[in-house]
């Protein structure tokens, strides 16, 4: 069996945050609209690694942020996003 690949996504709840997170990660990793298994499209930034994302999780607040992750498959196709913080402790 294959191992799985994922992408890390982290979505800040409030402008402060959203604004640190710009500052830190390249434009080109804001995208719009990723869909999510709750059926909602939200803007996200995409990060390097799990390890990335954990880092933002612990310095902005569980209550500032929301961790996403999504599968990718062999023949590049993405699965819906879905939150993960409780990956993050």
């Amino acid at each position: 069996m294959a191992k799985r690949e994922y992408q890390w996504f982290i979505q800040a709840l409030n402008k402060k945050d959203n604004d640190s997170v710009a500052w830190e990660l390249p434009a080109e990793n804001f995208f719009e609209e990723v869909p999510c298994s709750d059926g909602k499209r939200r803007d996200m930034f995409l990060c390097e690694n799990r390890e990335q994302a954990k880092y933002f999780f612990k310095s902005l607040g569980r209550e500032n942020v929301t961790v996403y992750s999504r599968t990718i498959n062999q023949a590049n196709r993405y699965g819906k996003a879905r939150p993960v913080n409780l990956l993050m402790r």
